[in-house]
């Protein structure tokens, strides 16, 4: 048997990169993924008028169950909502704007926001105009796993 070293080990287990998405091929480039919505144009607003629906039942039940709020939070899943109708009205997302999305405290938010990075799910960009600020984004698997699953909630 040969030996393998520690480093030999960690790049054979390291995860692909996350520039390109190995179940759908696409990748990670907002232009890129844009573009991807644009192709999808007609699928994605009926699309993201399910997400707003559904955005807008979990803001509805927060109400109606405002004594056990904290029962039925959902941070990630309100960012991907809220990620998924921004992009489909092409408006880009800064992290402190998901973060509100998520109706969390902001440390919380940012936890659930670098979860769902690790996950692969989102990525963030540089704020080309204010370098106090980023963007964040679908990946192309993230864009993928909502429009199945918003495909089936119709």
């Amino acid at each position: 048997m040969t030996a393998i070293s520690a480093s030999q080990r960690k790049r054979q287990v390291a995860p692909p990169s996350p520039a390109v998405d190995q179940m759908t091929g696409t990748t990670d480039k907002p232009a890129e993924i844009l573009a991807g919505v644009a192709s999808n144009e007609g699928t994605d607003a009926v699309f993201a008028a399910v997400a707003h629906r559904l955005y807008e039942e979990r803001r509805r039940r927060d109400r109606v169950m405002a004594d056990h709020g904290s029962l039925f939070g959902e941070p990630s899943w309100d960012i991907l909502l809220d990620l998924f109708i921004s992009l489909g009205a092409s408006r880009q997302v800064s992290v402190s704007s998901a973060c509100l999305a998520a109706r969390v405290a902001q440390s919380t938010a940012l936890r659930y926001v670098g979860e769902l990075e690790l996950a692969g799910l989102v990525f963030r960009s540089p704020d080309p105009h204010d370098g106090r600020r980023s963007h964040i984004a679908l990946t192309g698997i993230g864009l993928t796993r909502m429009r199945d699953y918003l495909a089936g909630v119709g």
